[in-house]
Formats: C-alpha cells, sequence, structure tokens
C-alpha cells in the first residue's frame, strides 16, 4: 500500500526533528496564529449574534401586532410586549434586559405603525361596531333555551364518527339511515 509508505516518511520526519521545526514555526508565529484563531472566533460569534437579533426582532414585531386588537391601552400593550420578549429571550438563553426589550418593541412598533397609524382608526371603529353587535345579540340569546336548528329530511348528520342521512317515517318519527 502506498499510503503506508507516506504515513511511515511522515513520522520519521516528525522524530527525526520535523517536531521541533513545527514547534519552532509555531512559537515564532504564535501572536499571528491567535491573531487569526480569534479572528475566525469572533466571526462566529458576530454571525450568531445577529441571528438571535433577527430572531428577537422577528419575535418583537409580532409581539406588537398580537397586542394591537386588544383592549389596553398603547402603553400596557407596549409593557406587555416587553415583558413576553423577555421572557421568550430566557427560553433561548438569551441574557435580554428590559431596556434593550424596549428598544425592540419600540422599533417594532414604528416599522409597522409608525407612519401609518392614523390609516388604522377606521377599520378600528368597525370592529368595535361589530364587537358591540355580537355583544348585543349573545344578551338577547337565552343560555338554558339555544335556539334550534332547523333540519330538514336528506341532511347530512355525524355522530361518532359515522355519518347518517336524517328522514322521518310515516307516523312521524325520525330515521337516521347510515351513509354507506
Amino acid at each position: 500500500m502506498n499510503w503506508t509508505k507516506y504515513l511511515t516518511d511522515a513520522i520519521t520526519w516528525l522524530t527525526g526533528g520535523g517536531f521541533t521545526l513545527l514547534v519552532a514555526i509555531f512559537i515564532k508565529n504564535r501572536s499571528s496564529i491567535f491573531d487569526l484563531l480569534e479572528k475566525v472566533a469572533d466571526q462566529t460569534k458576530t454571525k450568531k449574534d445577529n441571528e438571535v437579533v433577527d430572531h428577537l426582532k422577528a419575535l418583537s414585531s409580532t409581539l406588537v401586532t398580537s397586542a394591537q386588537p386588544t383592549s389596553f391601552s398603547g402603553s400596557e400593550q407596549k409593557a406587555m410586549a416587553v415583558s413576553k420578549l423577555t421572557e421568550l429571550a430566557k427560553d433561548f438563553n438569551v441574557d435580554l434586559d428590559s431596556d434593550k426589550a424596549k428598544d425592540y418593541i419600540e422599533e417594532a412598533y414604528q416599522l409597522i405603525y409608525g407612519v401609518n397609524k392614523s390609516a388604522d382608526k377606521q377599520p378600528l371603529a368597525e370592529q368595535t361596531k361589530l364587537v358591540q353587535d355580537i355583544t348585543s345579540t349573545a344578551e338577547k340569546l337565552d343560555a338554558d333555551n339555544p335556539p334550534a336548528i332547523q333540519l330538514d329530511d336528506g341532511d347530512l348528520i355525524e355522530l361518532n364518527d359515522c355519518q347518517y342521512t336524517l328522514g322521518t317515517n310515516e307516523a312521524g318519527e325520525i330515521t337516521l339511515t347510515k351513509k354507506a
């Protein structure tokens, strides 16, 4: 085998003074070798830090958007988003102080609602009216006696994961025919 000859030559070279030569080269160039290793480590750390920051900003944007339809004031919404962002950061083993979380939330808030905040007031009014309509309708319903659902012959009903066709016989009795 040819590779065994190369291995034997390398071992012979190292034991015959090659190891001493490698140590001497390393000692002479150690500062530049360490600088190179530090740059590689810093670049890797910076890339990971940037990914974490991007993830936190995406979470901030999601939290700001999800807090908007609530009935809390803007400052309360921001406070809830800050506390939730801090909790989520802890889940990712990231130590995020509340001031930095406030900065991320404020940045997301400005990106989402900064210029067009006034344009959102019209849909909010419509949403408020819809909520009032739903609430007034719900107040009119009797919870103990809910309205009946009108069913006709031939309607399909599902019971216990089986489908049945609803029907009535001549005596007025309700019949269920299992659908094949």
